[in-house]
C-alpha cells in the first residue's frame, strides 16, 4: 500500500492525476502530494508528455526504468517521440558499499573473496540498477570481470512487478481503448525479461551457448565464463582488453580496418538470426569492443531474443523481397506476421502500405536505411491497430542498432547485401528434399489427427445445440465510464442516507433521558452526532478531492 501511494503521488506530481482518476487510484494521493501538484511552479519551457513520462519512470526506480526500456523497443505500440524519449532512460545507479560486495561473494561462493581472487578492485568500474561490476584476478592468473547483484534488489523488483501487473489489469478493465495493446501481456513480458536478468547463471548459459555457435567465426571473440565461481547472483567472466567501438566512432582518424570490423559485426548477427534464431537483443557501442589485434569482442549476453522456425522463414521472405526491391511484398509479409483487430479498415491499411512502398521504388539498396523502413512500417501498423510479435519488433530494433553502429564505422557498408547469403542458404534448406519430406510427414500427421477428432468435436457441438446449451455472447463496449459514475454516485447516496439516519436517530435519542448522561444529554446521542459529523466531513473531502461537486 505504501508503494501504491508513492506511485500515485509521483504520477500526480508530473501531471497524471487524470490517469489516476481513470484507474480509481486518486484516493492514494496524499494531501501533501496534492498541494505540491497544485502549487508547483510552471517550468520556463513546456515539458512534453513523453519527457514527463520518462521523468515518472526515472523517479519510480529500476523496475519502471526497465519497463520504459522495454517500451522503447516497441515502436509498433507507441509513437516514435515516446520511444525516442524512453531510449534516454539510463540504467545507472550509485554503487553499493564494498563490504556488501564481499559479503555477497562469501555467501554465494561459500568462501571469502581472498581465497578465490589474487586481487579484487574495491571500486566498481560500472554500476547499474540491478548489479555492479568489479575487475579482479583469479588465483590461477586469469583477469576477470565480477558482476555482483545488488543486495535485496530481487524482493524489491518482485513487489514492483506485482504492482505493475495490478495496474495493467486496472488499465484493461477501466480504459477499454488500451486493451488492444495488451498491457497485461507487456508486464508479463517485462517480468519474464527482468526475472532472467536477475539470474546471472542464465547470462552465463547464453554466453557459453553463443561461444559454441560462433566458435568457428573468424575475427570474433566471445568471453569465457568461469562456471566454478558463477551463481545466480555472481557472474565471473573473462576480461577482454580492448576499446569500445564508440571510441572509434568518435575518432574517425584512428587507424583500424573499419570495413573488416563492420562486416564482422553484421555477419555475426546474421549468423545468430538466420542459422540459430538466437540473437543478442541489446547491441550498442558499450557492448562491442575492438581488441588491439583488430578482433571484435561482444560482451554482456544477458538480453537475448529467440525466433521460432516459422518466423525465421517469414524473415527470409522479407529479406529476399528487399533484395529484389519488391517492397510491396516485403511490407505485406512483415505486416502479415502481426495480429489484426476486428476494426481494421483493410482499404485504408493497403493505401498506407502502397504510399510507404512507393517511396522506395528505384532507390539503390545502399541508400536504403533498414531502421527508417522499420520505423515507417511500425507507424503504419500502429495507425491501423496491427500488433506485431514482440520478438520481431525486438529483432528489428537490434538490426537497426547494428546498422547504425556499422555505418558510423564504415558508411559504405550494405547490410542487406551481407545478409543475402544467409537468407539464400536458409531458403535452399527450406526447399531441400529432406525438409519437404519432413514437413509433408508433419502435415499428414496433423491432418490425420484432425480427421480422428472431427466426428467427436462435431458430435459435441450438435449435442449442445440440441440441449440448448449453445450460448451467444454479446460484447458491450465503452460502458466502463458510465458504470464508474453510477457506482460513485450510488456509494455517495448510500453514505448520505447513513449520515441522515444517524442524525435523525441521534436527535430522537437526545430528547430522551437515556443514561449515561453528559451535560444532561445522553452520551449515545452525542456519539451518534460525532460519528455522523466525521462521516459527513469525510464525504465532503472526498467529493472535493474528486474535483466533481
Amino acid at each position: 500500500m505504501h508503494r501504491f501511494r508513492e506511485i500515485a503521488n509521483i504520477l500526480a506530481k508530473h501531471g497524471f492525476g487524470h490517469l489516476l482518476e481513470a484507474l480509481g487510484l486518486k484516493y492514494f494521493i496524499t494531501l501533501g502530494g496534492r498541494i505540491k501538484t497544485v502549487h508547483e511552479p510552471t517550468p520556463p519551457e513546456p515539458i512534453t508528455l513523453p519527457r514527463r513520462l520518462r521523468m515518472v519512470l526515472e523517479d519510480l526506480g529500476p523496475t519502471f526504468v526497465k519497463f520504459g526500456q522495454l517500451l522503447s523497443t516497441r515502436p509498433d505500440l507507441i509513437p516514435a517521440e515516446f520511444t525516442q524519449e524512453f531510449t534516454k532512460l539510463l540504467d545507472e545507479a550509485a554503487p553499493f558499499p564494498y563490504h556488501q560486495v564481499l559479503e555477497i561473494i562469501k555467501t554465494e561462493l561459500g568462501q571469502p573473496p581472498q581465497e578465490i581472487f589474487a586481487s579484487f578492485t574495491d571500486k566498481p568500474f560500472s554500476s547499474a540498477s540491478l548489479a555492479q561490476v568489479h575487475k579482479a584476478r583469479l588465483k590461477s592468473g586469469e583477469e576477470v570481470v565480477v558482476k555482483v547483484q545488488r543486495p535485496k534488489i530481487e524482493p524489491q523488483v518482485r513487489a514492483d512487478l506485482e504492482i505493475l501487473l495490478d495496474l495493467a489489469r486496472m488499465v484493461e478493465r477501466r480504459i477499454p481503448e488500451l486493451r488492444m495493446y495488451n498491457p497485461v501481456g507487456l508486464i508479463e513480458e517485462l517480468s519474464f525479461s527482468v526475472s532472467r536478468e536477475l539470474d546471472f547463471s542464465l547470462e552465463a548459459s547464453n554466453t557459453t551457448r553463443l561461444a559454441e555457435m560462433l566458435a568457428e567465426f573468424e575475427g570474433l571473440i566471445v568471453p569465457r565464463i568461469f562456471w566454478d565461481y558463477t551463481t545466480k547472483r555472481i557472474l565471473v567472466v573473462e576480461f577482454i582488453s580492448g576499446k569500445s567501438i564508440k571510441y572509434f566512432i568518435e575518432n574517425p582518424d584512428e587507424e583500424i580496418d573499419r570495413e573488416k570490423i563492420a562486416t564482422t559485426i553484421i555477419k555475426c548477427f546474421m549468423k545468430q538470426i538466420f542459422e540459430h534464431g538466437f540473437f543478442h537483443s541489446d547491441p550498442h557501442p558499450g557492448n562491442i569492443l575492438v581488441t588491439p589485434a583488430g578482433e571484435v569482442a561482444i560482451i554482456d549476453w544477458g538480453q537475448m531474443g529467440r525466433l521460432d522456425e516459422g518466423l525465421v522463414d517469414q524473415l527470409v521472405n522479407i529479406l529476399l523481397a528487399l533484395t529484389h526491391q519488391d517492397f510491396n511484398r516485403a511490407a505485406q509479409e512483415y505486416i502479415s506476421i502481426g495480429t489484426f483487430s476486428d476494426e481494421l479498415d483493410m482499404r485504408k491499411f493497403k493505401r498506407d502500405l502502397n504510399m510507404l512502398v512507393g517511396r522506395y521504388y528505384g532507390v539503390p539498396l545502399r541508400f536504403i536505411n533498414m531502421a527508417d523502413i522499420a520505423n515507417e512500417v511500425n507507424t503504419v501498423a500502429r495507425r491501423n491497430n496491427v500488433i506485431l510479435p514482440p520478438e520481431l519488433v525486438l529483432l528489428i530494433k537490434s538490426v537497426a542498432n547494428i546498422e547504425s553502429i556499422t555505418r558510423k564505422i564504415y558508411p559504405d557498408v550494405d547490410i542487406i547485401e551481407l545478409a543475402k547469403p544467409y537468407a539464400r542458404e536458409l531458403f535452399r534448406k527450406r526447399f531441400s528434399p529432406k525438409n519437404i519430406l519432413k514437413r509433408t510427414i508433419y502435415s499428414i500427421q496433423d491432418f490425420s489427427r484432425l480427421m480422428v477428432n472431427l466426428p467427436e468435436t462435431l458430435g459435441n457441438i450438435l449435442r449442445k445445440v440440441q440441449q440448448g446449451k449453445m450460448r451467444i455472447e454479446f460484447e458491450h463496449r465503452n460502458l466502463e465510464g458510465l458504470i464508474r459514475v453510477l457506482d460513485t454516485a450510488s456509494r455517495r447516496i448510500s453514505f448520505s442516507f447513513i449520515i441522515a439516519a444517524l442524525i435523525i436517530g441521534s436527535s430522537m435519542i437526545m430528547t430522551t433521558k437515556i443514561k449515561p448522561l453528559l451535560f444532561g444529554y445522553p452520551i449515545i446521542g452525542i456519539l451518534g452526532f460525532l460519528f455522523a459529523g466525521v462521516l459527513g466531513i469525510w464525504l465532503v473531502i472526498n467529493i472535493i478531492r474528486s474535483g466533481r461537486i
